[in-house]
């Protein structure tokens, strides 16, 4: 007689080791956040290498990955590291959509911005949550230094990109000069200021209406 009686698996100690992982994850991540807002950058660094399997993992407080904070605040070479160890996080947005290309552009680090693109050019038609990419970005926060670098791209050869919130992006230099147009008359007059800087690197056509 076959017996009936049903076993059962403790999956406690699997729950509580999971439980443990994550939260030595959420700590590295907490401890890298830490250095790159003080500007500690060469300890980030350390802390990325020493833990780069953790560095996908978003911080728990604001949802953000460590390539928003080193994007954000400047720290080019935290960047660089944190690109080579994974460069799946340029496509990874925060909970609002922004990527970690719109934290660049905030900040105006073109050196930032430009490896991204020389990763993949087609980070610049990646939409935040509000639907800019990042050259509405650059208007919006008054850096017109970066038009050019964004405007001017080669994307050709590049595949279609899918971002974290699964839209898929194509190569589309049409698109960004007619959003620069819609910038221009949402805001009006206060983007005709850019017009200097603009006509030096034969722009301006992307700001007639």
């Amino acid at each position: 007689m076959k017996d009936s009686t049903i076993t059962t698996i403790d999956t406690s100690n699997l729950e509580d080791s999971i439980v443990s992982e994550d939260m030595e994850a959420s700590n590295i991540i907490e401890s890298i956040v830490k250095q790159l807002k003080s500007g500690n950058e060469a300890a980030a660094i350390e802390l990325i290498v020493a833990n780069a399997q953790h560095i996908n993992t978003p911080y728990a407080i604001t949802g953000e990955t460590l390539l928003h904070y080193a994007a954000g605040y400047g720290r080019t070479e935290a960047t660089d590291t944190l690109l080579a160890n994974d460069p799946e996080l340029l496509y990874v947005s925060n909970p609002s959509g922004s990527y970690p290309i719109h934290y660049a552009v905030v900040n105006d680090n073109a050196e930032i911005v430009e490896h991204m693109m020389n990763i993949n050019p087609l980070v610049i038609t990646l939409e935040d949550g509000i639907q800019d990419n990042p050259l509405h970005t650059a208007a919006r926060f008054g850096h017109p230094g970066l038009l050019k670098l964004l405007l001017n791209t080669d994307e050709s050869d590049q595949e279609p990109i899918v971002g974290s919130d699964g839209n898929t992006y194509y190569d589309d230099n049409v698109m960004l000069s007619i959003h620069v147009a819609e910038l221009q008359n949402e805001f009006g007059e206060r983007y005709y200021d850019y017009l200097d800087n603009v006509e030096e690197m034969n722009l301006v056509s992307f700001f007639s209406v």
